[in-house]
């Protein structure tokens, strides 16, 4: 069946921007929300650009451009019921973090292979590029950080290049072993106002390092901009591949 598409939205605002929230407790097989992808979009000044939470299933986040959001780009919340979640492809900058799992008491083991996190762009991040917290207690809440070598090992890792920025090194993941730091010198500009914003330059590895050998449904550049001449993706391709393969 085709997903439930949110595409190529402008969206500035002071909480939440987009959520999908499934069944507290249920397992993947009876979410309560699936088959939606979320892509193109841009989301500025959010609290959370993108916020997936409970027991969702066939949730692809791609090819979107996340900055200067409060919380996090993209948030994965209470992940124990989720399935078959894709990101891939955004690029978020300037933010509290980029990409951040976070995980309210009582805490439950997460699964090998619920979430992939491939050829994404996170910089200029004030607590982490990527991180991972849990969250205990009542009135009075404590943080600490998740098991970050654990999630590592987990969740599929790719092709993301961070520039490992954020003070909050005690929640920030480790570099996985497929993923690359970013060095300034491989996007032309990081200026909102130049018409090159965000986009590799086209002799960098950027513009040809993603997945697209291994995995033909997702383009071969980083990020959600891809390298001048080079036609933005076709996220219909990956929806159709992906989903295919997972049936």
């Amino acid at each position: 069946e085709p997903p439930v598409i949110v595409r190529r939205c402008r969206i500035r605002v002071g909480f939440v921007a987009i959520s999908v929230v499934g069944t507290e407790g249920a397992g993947p097989e009876s979410a309560a929300t699936a088959m939606i992808s979320i892509r193109d979009n841009v989301v500025l000044r959010a609290s959370k650009g993108v916020l997936l939470q409970g027991a969702v299933a066939d949730i692809h986040v791609t090819g979107n451009i996340f900055g200067n959001c409060g919380h996090a780009g993209i948030q994965i919340e209470d992940a124990a019921g989720m399935k078959d979640i894709l990101i891939a492809n955004n690029t978020a900058f300037d933010s509290g973090s980029g990409f951040r799992i976070w995980d309210d008491e009582p805490f439950e083991s997460l699964e090998a292979g619920q979430v992939v996190v491939r050829s994404n762009l996170f910089f200029g991040h004030i607590d982490s590029d990527m991180g991972f917290i849990l969250q205990s207690g009542g009135k009075s809440k404590t943080r600490e950080p998740g098991d970050l070598d654990s999630l590592i090992r987990l969740w599929r890792f790719e092709h993301n290049w961070r520039d490992l920025s954020g003070s909050a090194s005690k929640y920030k993941l480790p570099i996985a072993p497929g993923d690359r730091q970013l060095a300034t010198a491989e996007l032309i500009s990081r200026e909102a106002s130049d018409q090159d914003f965000l986009r590799p330059v086209k002799t960098s590895l950027m513009a040809s390092a993603g997945v697209a050998t291994q995995d033909p449904p997702l383009p071969a550049y980083i990020g959600a901009v891809p390298s001048e001449g080079v036609a933005v993706w076709d996220w219909d391709e990956t929806w159709r591949g992906r989903i295919a393969d997972s049936r």
